[in-house]
């Protein structure tokens, strides 16, 4: 599609505790980032794909985002066949576990890591790992209310053993789906329940790895993950006990969005410019438009039908 108007919508990414919309322009992949706090975004949905967004080039030094040139429909994981192919960054999980890894990986899992707990609005809790620079990033793009940094290790291998041990000890998961995570904003646990539960697993962690003896390339952490202020109201609990959930399927049609607060893969957005005791606030999913192709405009979003009980 050589439309200049056209862009094919990468993900939602967190930088600098700022959460934007990335999306290149095909198919010269030129990539742009969208501001979102405090700001409309205003689109049209031309066609919903889902299209490869590309795949990443680990040269430590000329490396970075590469397009689809073929601009093929996505297969799996949002990549088409032949872009998961040229994105070594999937054999990063197996490093640990003697598995083969590309001399451009070794960068990667050679760098300091974070181990980290982050707990969702309703109480359910991930084990995750981040490359050391990345550790305020990592857990802010998680859409997370309160998490914590448990270790730190020398390498990614190390942290990837300690992350195992955690999953394979105390159940605790290392995947979330998006889906679920945006969902446990709009309809969040009483926020007292959620703390408690989190403290609890990071002290049942904290004394599993004093057991299992990583030795001083591991060190235990008590550190705890400020949530960035774009969160916002998303930061608390709704005031009426859940969010309403953003009505319009953002894959189809035009749609305009105020947005106020921001989380992970989500947002809270207005459909219209009255910041009235009656406005409606959504919680916007962005993650479902990932492989969209879009034409940013001043257009607006549906008229949505709520429910009078809502009120």
């Amino acid at each position: 599609m050589s439309d200049p108007d056209v862009l094919l919508v990468l993900g939602l990414s967190w930088s600098e505790r700022q959460a934007a919309l990335r999306v290149s322009a095909p198919p010269t992949g030129a990539v742009h980032r969208l501001p979102l706090l405090g700001c409309r975004l205003g689109f049209t949905t031309v066609a919903p794909g889902p299209y490869c967004t590309g795949w990443h080039d680990l040269d430590p030094v000329h490396g970075g985002w590469r397009p689809c040139r073929a601009q093929r429909l996505a297969t799996t994981s949002g990549q088409c066949a032949d872009c998961a192919l040229l994105d070594q960054f999937r054999f990063v999980h197996q490093g640990h576990l003697g598995g083969y890894v590309p001399a451009a990986l070794e960068h990667v899992l050679t760098a300091p890591h974070r181990l980290y707990l982050a707990t969702f609005a309703d109480g359910f809790t991930k084990v995750g790992t981040s490359v050391e620079h990345r550790r305020t990033a990592r857990i802010d793009e998680q859409g997370a209310v309160i998490a914590d940094y448990v270790a730190a290790a020398v390498d990614g291998r190390l942290v990837r053993e300690a992350e195992d041990l955690v999953t394979a000890e105390l159940d605790v998961p290392q995947h979330r789906r998006r889906a679920a995570k945006v969902a446990a904003l709009a309809h969040p646990a009483p926020r007292a329940r959620v703390v408690e539960r989190h403290a609890e697993t990071v002290a049942q962690v904290a004394a599993l790895l004093d057991r299992a003896g990583f030795g001083p390339g591991l060190v235990p952490l008590q550190e705890r993950w400020a949530p960035p202020a774009a969160m916002g109201a998303l930061a608390a609990e709704p005031p009426s006990g859940s969010w309403l959930d953003y009505p319009h399927d953002l894959r189809v049609g035009a749609h305009g969005l105020d947005v106020e607060a921001c989380a992970g893969p989500a947002v809270l957005a207005r459909t219209g410019p009255d910041v009235g005791a009656g406005t409606l606030r959504y919680l916007v999913d962005l993650g479902r438009l990932t492989g969209a192709r879009i034409v940013l405009g001043d257009v607006t979003s549906p008229e949505a039908e709520v429910q009078e009980t809502l009120f």
